[in-house]
């Protein structure tokens, strides 16, 4: 064999070779660039929450729970036996009103504030009234002694009252009220109305009706949030 053909024969051997490494390099990466494949599905599933506060304007321990969700469907407090309340100058009368969460309603806690106010009827008497809040154990501990022991829910004396609501100023502090049920009912939180008469001025006669001769009343808003 010539050296011709040697070199000939060498050369095919190379490219022989070449190609096996070449063929064996492009299994090599097909293997390296595979992968296992899997999938994983998650979901949320939800549902509206329910939160609804009532109350209750008993002066006892057992409540009759209603919506008041209105103005004009308001809460009668009883602050005497006798409506409307009869009242005297420099005098203070006090009345219950117990909030809690609806227990067909009850997925959250509940944070309430009294938010505004305003008066109604004669403008004269309306114009003596004053008001402030403290939260009682009870409507039996919505007294004087009972308020004062109280939590103090509206320090400040608000008023006199305009036919239009106003903001209670400085702002209301909040009652909590928990979902937690209590037998059949949440636990409910009473607060305490206090509503004092401003006192006969010196020289001022009774006889000109420094007072009104019409009845006049208070309205409060309260505003409960979901917490």
């Amino acid at each position: 064999m010539t050296e011709s053909n040697l070199s000939s024969t060498d050369h095919r051997r190379r490219v022989r070779a070449l190609l096996a490494g070449g063929l064996v390099c492009g299994i090599g990466a097909a293997m390296t660039l595979a992968a296992w494949s899997d999938d994983i599905w998650v979901n949320g599933q939800f549902r509206a929450g329910q939160f609804n506060v009532q109350g209750s304007p008993s002066t006892t321990s057992t409540h009759t729970w209603g919506e008041y969700s209105t103005q004009g469907n308001s809460a009668p407090l009883a602050f005497s036996s006798v409506v409307p309340t009869i009242v005297s100058p420099g005098t203070s009368y006090y009345a219950p009103f117990s909030l809690a969460i609806d227990s067909t309603k009850a997925d959250f806690n509940g944070s309430v504030r009294i938010t505004e106010y305003l008066g109604t009827g004669d403008p004269a008497l309306r114009s003596k009234l004053t008001w402030s809040a403290a939260v009682v154990p009870g409507p039996s501990n919505c007294t004087e002694a009972g308020y004062l022991a109280g939590t103090t829910l509206v320090p400040s004396a608000q008023g006199p009252a305009t036919d239009m609501l106003q903001p209670v100023s400085p702002a209301s502090g909040t009652v909590t009220l928990d979902k937690t049920l209590n037998t059949t009912a949440t636990t409910p939180k009473t607060v305490c109305f206090k509503v004092t008469v401003a006192p006969q001025g010196s020289g001022v006669d009774p006889s000109t009706n420094p007072y009104g001769t019409g009845s006049a009343g208070l309205v409060w808003h309260f505003t409960a949030t979901s917490v």
